[in-house]
């Protein structure tokens, strides 16, 4: 039994039920008792729940530490559902969250220490050895991007993105295929680029790879305009192809850059879901639900990227001397334009690289 299933009969947040058992005073009379009675009903107990006594933790604080990440990106689908599944996660171990902006990568801010909070999840980039050298003492992992040796990091599978596209568009029929990416740079992308290309390759099927080569190291032009004006040129390639000869089938490297797509497309002529079939990445709702028809996309499992990061997080607190390297890489879902969960049975769990005397590298 756990603070989600409370949350769920209570029908309130899991955070809301870690205030409301533990007796804040932000909860209002009705929302605990609402609380107390779902939990009573359900034989819930707080025994054996980590709070702040448990051993690592001092404040009963974890930062979520945004290296050198735009303001727009604060704002995208992608970044809220990822802190809300976090949050939750937290909330139910009795932790908080400080969510820490750090716009240069090579200047942490001096209220990110071990004074101040237990430890720390790292999204966005570490390009500068500023960061890494203040964050020696404050137990860290980072989420998503591509893993890189030596510290530990939990991420969705990239590769598995790539391939759940491919083997979905080749079982759809389609024997002319596409890649579209306007960021080469993209910590992402080009991985599951890779992997789509890889995957329908091994079928037979020479994917046509529509990905900017030009690099814009200013990331503040990331606006959907900026988008539109490079996917315009890299379908340049796909118009200029004969009728019968244009790919019919689709991968598209997010949901906002399908929401451009889409756009464009329209204006060459080409009518989505008629002429091409799209699958997009993310399953991020408010750029979905203006596509029609919708396309099949890939979801992160944000839940569970959350579940681990947290569970790697606490064993370091734990374990203080314990090696630093373990890699978790979750494997995404494939969402179908009718909203159902495609299950796959050659996916793991998850994939590890192990870490000696860490129970996370056994599961």
């Amino acid at each position: 039994m756990t603070v989600r299933n409370v949350a769920r009969k209570a029908g309130v947040s899991p955070a809301s039920v870690s205030l409301a058992l533990n007796g804040h005073p932000r909860v209002s009379p009705e929302m605990a008792e609402k609380v107390l009675t779902a939990a009573r009903e359900l034989g819930y107990s707080k025994k054996g729940r980590r709070t702040k006594s448990a051993p690592g933790i001092h404040t009963g604080y974890i930062g979520l530490l945004c290296v050198g990440l735009p303001a727009w990106s604060w704002r995208l689908p992608f970044f809220v559902n990822f802190v809300h599944s976090l949050e939750s996660q937290l909330a139910s171990h009795g932790l908080q969250m400080v969510l820490n902006q750090v716009p240069d990568p090579q200047v942490l801010p001096k209220n990110i220490c071990a004074r101040r909070m237990d430890g720390a999840f790292l999204i966005g980039s570490l390009h500068g050895p500023g960061t890494l050298a203040g964050l020696e003492e404050l137990p860290t992992v980072r989420v998503f991007g591509c893993p890189q040796p030596g510290v530990d990091w939990v991420t969705t599978n990239a590769s598995e993105h790539g391939r759940l596209a491919g083997e979905y568009l080749l079982g759809r029929g389609h024997q002319r295929l596409a890649f579209l990416n306007p960021d080469r740079v993209h910590e992402v992308f080009p991985e599951y680029g890779r992997s789509f290309q890889q995957t329908v390759a091994a079928q037979g099927v020479e994917a046509l790879m529509l990905v900017e080569q030009q690099v814009y190291s200013d990331r503040s032009l990331w606006t959907r305009e900026h988008y539109k004006k490079v996917t315009e040129k890299l379908l340049q390639a796909y118009f200029s192809l004969p009728a019968q000869e244009r790919p019919t089938g689709m991968y598209v490297a997010n949901d906002e850059v399908s929401l451009v797509a889409y756009q464009v497309l329209a204006e060459n002529g080409v009518q989505p879901g008629v002429d091409l079939e799209i699958v997009s990445n993310d399953n991020e709702e408010p750029f979905l639900s203006l596509l029609t028809p919708r396309p099949a996309t890939i979801e992160p499992d944000y839940a569970e990227i959350a579940r681990l990061s947290l569970d790697r997080l606490l064993y370091r607190l734990q374990h203080p001397a314990a090696p630093i390297g373990l890699q978790l890489l979750v494997p995404p879902h494939l969402i179908s334009p009718t909203g159902h969960t495609r299950s796959d049975a050659h996916s793991p769990n998850k994939s590890t690289t192990p870490v000696a005397s860490d129970p996370l590298s056994s599961e």
